[in-house]
């Protein structure tokens, strides 16, 4: 469905953030996008988005393309015409408008109030919680009610394709297993998904396939059940080292960097 091919993103015309990332998102499939910080995550789904402009960046190199057809270039709305559907980092609420109001933004490319109303309802039955809350302002939900809010305002347009930014970024755990849930309920009902995240370990536990970027690379594609028992990809990102102790970030790559100086 979606195939990034060798793209090179630069900001400023100076800042180089993708050097040739490589990725593809299979029909009906959901696809894990990993890495730490900085390493270009956001940028990738800015580029399918076509929300690059608004941040002073341009393709300088390679291909972004959703069922053969190119996507450089295309301005935000009409990539949502064409099925794909993107929940940013951060939830972005209109915070003045209700939950109702909300929700129906995400709806401005649909004709017609039967397939409004149908995809409210569907909205509705994956967030049940918020049935009570669609007349409260979103400035005054909690950010796990956000998060719900955001995912449905996205799902309003009937994606074919549905783009995470990191869906669990400070949310309590019951948020979090709410958000892993409604993903894998969402792509078994026939939406593929590119899940960008930092929780690897829910990122995975959904995800058929899974990239990791590092300094705007690819270094590591696998099936996601590789990646979860791949011993590099358990100390760096689910911070639980061989032994089964638990290590950070940080001391995991200074011990990675020492030990290859060492040899």
């Amino acid at each position: 469905m979606l195939s990034i091919k060798n793209l090179e993103v630069v900001y400023d015309d100076a800042i180089v953030a993708l050097r040739g990332v490589s990725l593809d998102v299979p029909a009906g499939k959901v696809v894990a996008l990993l890495g730490a910080n900085g390493a270009g995550k956001t940028t990738v789904l800015r580029a399918v988005g076509g929300l690059l402009d608004d941040h002073d960046a341009k393709v300088t190199k390679g291909e972004i393309e959703l069922d053969g057809v190119s996507l450089v270039g295309a301005r935000a709305a009409s990539i949502v015409r064409r099925g794909v559907g993107q929940v940013l980092e951060g939830r972005r609420m209109f915070i003045e408008l209700t939950v109702e109001e909300s929700l129906l933004v995400g709806a401005f490319t649909r004709s017609g109030r039967d397939a409004v109303r149908r995809n409210l309802d569907r909205v509705y039955s994956l967030f049940p919680q918020l049935v009570d809350r669609r007349n409260v302002h979103t400035g005054y939900l909690s950010g796990g009610e956000q998060q719900m809010v955001a995912i449905g305002r996205a799902l309003m347009s009937e994606p074919s394709l549905l783009v995470l930014d990191e869906p669990s970024l400070g949310l309590a755990p019951r948020y979090v297993e709410r958000v892993r849930d409604v993903v894998a309920e969402i792509n078994a009902e026939g939406t593929s998904v590119l899940l960008v995240e930092q929780n690897a370990r829910m990122a995975l536990s959904v995800a058929d396939h899974g990239y990791v970027l590092e300094d705007g690379r690819v270094v590591l594609d696998k099936a996601a059940e590789d990646l979860r028992s791949d011993s590099e990809i358990r100390e760096f990102y689910l911070g639980v080292g061989d032994s089964g102790t638990r290590r950070n970030f940080a001391a995991v790559k200074h011990y990675r960097r020492r030990k290859r100086w060492l040899s």
